[in-house]
């Protein structure tokens, strides 16, 4: 699975705090410390997995099987706001952005 930033989505980090907003459907999103969870979400797509790895480099501390669970939770709530697409592969995600 591959996710990637919305065309019409941004992210803005102040210090612990991250906005990310969509402008063509008006969501948005405040996080506390979630850095590290969008830190590697751009335009450009990256594996669910690569996600995880990167996230898990910082969170030594954390099980694996916890940051799967948090990553799928985070993203999902991104999708469902038009925030981020998804897609199985890259050809898939690619489609979807063509079509937004």
């Amino acid at each position: 699975m591959y996710v990637k930033l919305s065309r019409n989505a941004y992210v803005r980090n102040w210090g612990t705090w991250t906005y990310m907003f969509d402008r063509l459907t008006s969501s948005d999103r405040i996080f506390k410390d979630a850095e590290l969870f969008t830190r590697w979400i751009s335009r450009h797509p990256i594996s669910i997995e690569e996600l995880i790895d990167k996230i898990h480099g910082e969170y030594c501390d954390v099980s694996r099987e916890t940051l799967v669970h948090d990553v799928l939770e985070f993203v999902e709530q991104l999708r469902h706001d038009g925030i981020i697409l998804v897609g199985e592969n890259l050809e898939e995600i690619k489609k979807i952005y063509e079509e937004e």
